[in-house]
C-alpha cells in the first residue's frame, strides 16, 4: 500500500467553496503539487495496479468523486485511464451508500463522512487534517471496513423515532433461503 497526497502544481485557480472545505489556499497547492500529467500518469499506474491484483476501489460518495476524476481526466486525453476508472467506480463501493444501507429505518439523504465515522466510532487518522484527500481517505478506508463487518454481523444502525436521537447498532437476523416468514412461492403439501 502506498500514500499518496499529492497537490497539482498547474491547475486552474480553486473555487472559494473549494478553498473553504479543504482549507489549501492555490499557492500552497501550486507549491507543493506536481504537474497534473504527472500526477494523472501516477493515478493510472496505481489504477492499472489496483485492477490486475483484483482490488476495489472504495471510496466515500465514490459517484460523485470518480464522476468528477472522470470527466478531467478524458478532458486531459487519457481515455484509458478514464475508462480503467469508471470501470473500477462502477464494481466498486460507496461508503455512504453502505452507511445509508444499514440504518433503520432506511435513510437515503447524505450522511456526512464526520457523521457516519462517529457513529461507527471510527478513529481520527494521523495524516492530518480533515478534508483532505489523505485523511479522508483513510478515514473512507477503515470505516469501509467496519460497515464490512457489521454488514457480516447482521448489525444495523437503529435511531430514535423520526429518525432522531442517539444511534444504538442492533442485531438483525440473517435471512437465508426458506426462513423468510412470507413465502409467496413456496410449495403447499
Amino acid at each position: 500500500c502506498q500514500r499518496l497526497d499529492v497537490g497539482v502544481s498547474d491547475a486552474g485557480s480553486c473555487s472559494s467553496e473549494a478553498i473553504k472545505v479543504h482549507k489549501r489556499a492555490d499557492t500552497v497547492l501550486r507549491g507543493r503539487g506536481q504537474p497534473l500529467d504527472q500526477v494523472l500518469e501516477r493515478l493510472h499506474g496505481a489504477l492499472r495496479v489496483l485492477h490486475h491484483h483484483g482490488g476495489k476501489l472504495v471510496a466515500y460518495n465514490l459517484e460523485f468523486d470518480a464522476g468528477i476524476l472522470v470527466r478531467e481526466v478524458r478532458r486531459r486525453g487519457y481515455g484509458e485511464a478514464a475508462a480503467l476508472l469508471a470501470e473500477l467506480a462502477i464494481a466498486g463501493t460507496c461508503t455512504m451508500n453502505q452507511m445509508c444501507d444499514i440504518q433503520l429505518p432506511l435513510k437515503r439523504e447524505q450522511p456526512s463522512l464526520d457523521w457516519c465515522c462517529c457513529v461507527i466510532v471510527v478513529p481520527t487518522p494521523k495524516s492530518g487534517a480533515r478534508h483532505k484527500a489523505l485523511y479522508d481517505a483513510e478515514k473512507t478506508s477503515i470505516l469501509y471496513f467496519k460497515l464490512k463487518k457489521l454488514e457480516n454481523e447482521g448489525t444495523k444502525i437503529k435511531f430514535g423515532p423520526n429518525g432522531v436521537g442517539t444511534a444504538m447498532l442492533i442485531k438483525t437476523p440473517k435471512l437465508t433461503r426458506g426462513s423468510h416468514p412470507v413465502q409467496p412461492f413456496a410449495r403447499r403439501r
